[in-house]
Formats: C-alpha cells, sequence, structure tokens
C-alpha cells in the first residue's frame, strides 16, 4: 500500500507548484517528484509524446535505493504496461522494476537498486510516459501517490508536483489546389497541386 506525500501541507498552503516545490526543499531539504513533456506546444492527432517523471533530491535527502509511484492518465489514447519505459537510475545499477496495472490508465511502479551501491543522489529521470493523442484536447498524466526509501529502506521525504498536460490540436490536411479536368479521346486527364508538407 502506498504511503501518502509528508509534505501534503506544502502544497495546500502555497499558491503554484513552483512555489510549494521550493516551499519544501527550503524548510525541509526534501526531495521532489515532477513529471516534465519532453517537449512543449501541442501535438497533433496520432502523434506520440513522452512525459518524464524526474525525481530532484533535496540537500538534506538521503541516497534513494529504491521508490513507488502511481500514475494516471486522463484522455488521449489507453495506457498500456509498454507505454511505460522505466530507466536504470544510477546508470549500470542492478535493479528490480516492476510494473502492476490497478485498472484502466492506472498505474503503479515499484523499483529497487539491488547490490552495494550508492543510490540515486542526483536529479535523474525515473521513468517516462508515451502518450498519444485521438482528438483535440488535453491528455493529463499525474502522480497519485509516490513512496521513495534510503539505503535501509526508510521513507524518504519527498513533495509531489502537479499533473503534466499535454494539449493535442488535430489539424485537418489541407486541401489540393488547382484541381483539373482537361479531356482527351475517351479519356479525362486530372491533374492537381498538392499542399506543402
Amino acid at each position: 500500500e502506498l504511503i501518502p506525500s509528508v509534505a501534503d501541507t506544502a502544497e495546500n498552503t502555497v499558491c503554484g507548484e513552483a512555489d510549494a516545490l521550493g516551499l519544501f526543499t527550503l524548510l525541509y531539504g526534501g526531495a521532489t517528484l515532477h513529471l516534465e513533456p519532453a517537449s512543449a506546444g501541442p501535438i497533433d492527432c496520432g502523434d506520440p509524446q513522452l512525459v518524464d517523471l524526474v525525481l530532484t533530491p533535496g540537500p538534506l535527502t538521503e541516497p534513494v535505493r529504491g521508490y513507488t509511484v502511481q500514475i494516471q492518465t486522463t484522455g488521449g489514447e489507453d495506457l498500456i504496461p509498454g507505454d511505460i519505459t522505466i530507466h536504470t537510475v544510477p546508470a549500470g545499477a542492478e535493479a528490480w522494476p516492476q510494473i502492476t496495472q490497478n485498472g484502466p490508465n492506472d498505474f503503479t511502479i515499484d523499483y529497487a537498486i539491488l547490490g552495494g551501491v550508492e543510490g540515486i543522489v542526483s536529479e535523474s529521470t525515473l521513468l517516462s510516459i508515451e502518450v498519444l493523442g485521438l482528438e483535440t484536447g488535453a491528455i493529463e498524466v499525474a502522480i497519485l501517490d509516490a513512496q521513495l526509501r534510503d539505503l535501509i529502506n526508510d521513507p524518504v521525504d519527498v513533495v509531489l508536483g502537479n499533473p503534466a498536460i499535454v494539449e493535442v490540436e488535430c489539424v485537418a490536411p489541407l486541401s489540393v489546389t488547382n484541381f483539373l479536368a482537361s479531356p482527351g479521346h475517351q479519356q479525362v486527364t486530372l491533374t492537381w497541386t498538392d499542399p506543402p508538407d
């Protein structure tokens, strides 16, 4: 069972995600987890977009040996386990990853570093989620809950960032131009100009 973040008070008393994350780091020296779309701007229908889950340790954060994160998406194509890529951090570590589907578009990701390594001590992209737009609107990717663990499996303080929003704009293809029909002997020749790419 996931353990709620200990930083709910910071998020509920400060206006804006950046202020909440900054307050938590200042007061507690704790870690933050936030979602970052890989590129800015809207995507077209049928185009994929990666959303990264980024861990930023605070100045007092113990090395992180593992995590449990619950992710949910709203809008877009239904998410499947294959849309989630768990990155091995730190690089070269021997790790145990697991993805569990809780329900439609709702997943829990578990990750544990094995062996005698130092753990995660610097900003790292933990995983990437590929979303796909189906219609004009927005896709929301949210962290429902998360737990970080240190080298002796004690909880690590963490504050969760706001959902990531991926805008989708379905643009219809441009029409052909200069459409002409030229009659000939027992046939009609059609010509046109294709729209630019």
